[in-house]
């Protein structure tokens, strides 16, 4: 993977290589065979069209992006889905095998909330509070496992309140991980202003973008939703498979980053550009991390992608879905 939000930088093609520049230096060079895709900041990057053309035969997918939101995606026409995992994702927005998936997903999240509060509580002010928490969070985990529905829709009422419920524990109990003097009171997602939540909110983003491109690589349609109801507004099977992995690819970044004394205020709503490159060298350094998916070791970058083709072929009636629980 190769991101490039600096201003000036120029993002190029030599014999066969991607090359980035600065001015006249020469800051990265990389193989497109060493690339499982490019993000591109918009502002203030250009790119060369021998580039995009070196992307598009290698089969290289490139976003835009800002501020981390994926904004568009360059993908050569021979990209294709799936056509059997896509008719299947329709398929299990209207059966039970969608719902369980459905359950398996929320269950999945609950349960790293959970374990993500376990992690720290050493380090918080209030660890027994902090464990307690955790407790309960897990065991609104177990009731989302246990929920059975004919189809996706007809279990997301009670999914969504078990989500939220364990949500409400999760932030109050997560505030302690945070320095106070950051001002985070709890999870706001549009119009964050204090730099905690805007942090939350860019790497979120960061790890959407990687979900789309790993969901792409499965064969599926990221617009297709099984937790999620469809939208036109934003990709629905992005948001349901990203949610087992907020937390130990973005929560436990920020509350290791900000456990801290602030060293800066924001002069409005907005990180700072030099804040957004720490994000972003963070976020990737943690998704390089070694976890553990169903018996192996992976880094956890590779184990979206694997979830994403373990959706696929449990829709296919090849395999299993055992969500991705963080240990």
């Amino acid at each position: 993977m190769l991101a490039v939000e600096e201003y000036g930088v120029f993002v190029g093609a030599r014999r066969g290589m991607v090359v980035v520049r600065r001015g006249k230096e020469k800051i990265a060079e990389v193989s497109p065979a060493n690339l499982d895709y490019v993000i591109l900041g918009t502002r203030g990057v250009s790119v060369s069209l021998d580039f995009m053309e070196l992307m598009v035969r290698h089969a290289v997918p490139v976003f835009l992006a800002s501020h981390g939101k994926p904004l568009a995606l360059l993908t050569p026409f021979t990209q294709r889905h799936s056509v059997e995992a896509v008719k299947a994702q329709v398929k299990a927005q209207h059966s039970s095998l969608g719902a369980g998936i459905a359950a398996r997903l929320v269950y999945a999240k609950i349960m790293n909330q959970a374990r993500l509060l376990r992690r720290h509580a050493d380090n918080a002010p209030r660890p027994r509070a902090l464990l307690e928490a955790a407790a309960a969070i897990a065991g609104e985990a177990e009731k989302a496992l246990s929920t059975s529905a004919d189809s996706p829709g007809d279990a997301r009422p009670r999914l969504m309140a078990l989500e939220a419920s364990a949500a409400r524990l999760y932030w109050e109990a997560y505030a302690q991980l945070v320095h106070p003097g950051w001002g985070f009171k709890g999870r706001v997602k549009r119009g964050a202003c204090d730099p905690v939540n805007m942090a939350l909110n860019y790497m979120y983003a960061l790890l959407a973008s990687h979900t789309w491109i790993s969901i792409i690589r499965a064969g599926l349609d990221p617009w297709i939703g099984i937790l999620h109801a469809d939208s036109q507004r934003r990709p629905a099977l992005v948001y349901d498979l990203v949610e087992p992995f907020r937390q130990p690819a973005v929560d436990h970044v920020a509350a290791r980053i900000y456990r801290r004394e602030p060293s800066w205020q924001p002069g409005e709503c907005r990180l700072p550009k030099q804040e957004r490159a720490i994000l972003q060298k963070e976020f990737w350094r943690g998704m390089e991390k070694t976890v553990r998916v169903g018996g192996q070791r992976m880094e956890l970058r590779d184990a979206v992608l694997y979830h994403a083709r373990l959706v696929a072929r449990t829709l296919l009636g090849e395999a299993e879905y055992r969500p991705f629980t963080w240990r």
